[in-house]
């Protein structure tokens, strides 16, 4: 489940599982699904859950890559209906803190200091990005003068 993400290896042994079955059965319909079902349940909450970590992103960016663009999407999906769920708290706090990191980064974000807080705006996204779009895509539609930066 979300815990996964304290056990690096262990995440990273599924992504690898999950790659290897698609692998073996490429238009194994079945197979697809359950490494489906194991993205939706473990995997990508974990990560959203886990600190910056490239390693994990990296595994399972190569898991994903092999599935279709609607299958990857629908999982996306899934993960942000989790996330507005009372049902799942860790995911729920998660996405509030990396909402308030998001609007406090935009707050000290400039024309003169943009590369150095894309840096830090890069790193909160890092397990988090639809969180920190979303927040970034509202701030903008609410304040006009943050475009050029947000953009730069």
């Amino acid at each position: 489940g979300v815990f996964t993400h304290k056990k690096p290896l262990l995440f990273a042994r599924m992504c690898r599982l999950g790659m290897a079955a698609l692998a073996a059965a490429p238009g194994d319909k079945r197979t697809r699904e359950a490494v489906e079902a194991c993205i939706d349940s473990s995997l990508l909450p974990a990560l959203t859950v886990s600190e910056a970590n490239p390693g994990l992103v990296h595994e399972l960016w190569r898991l994903l890559d092999l599935l279709p663009y609607t299958a990857r999407y629908r999982c996306y999906g899934v993960l942000a209906s989790k996330m507005d769920e009372k049902s799942s708290p860790e995911l729920a706090m998660v996405k509030a803190l990396t909402a308030d990191a998001t609007k406090r980064m935009l707050r000290r974000l400039s024309k003169d200091n943009t590369k150095q807080y894309g840096r830090h705006l890069g790193k909160i996204s890092h397990s988090n990005p639809g969180t920190v779009f979303n927040t970034i895509l509202s701030q903008v539609q609410g304040y006009d003068n943050m475009i050029v930066p947000i953009v730069d």
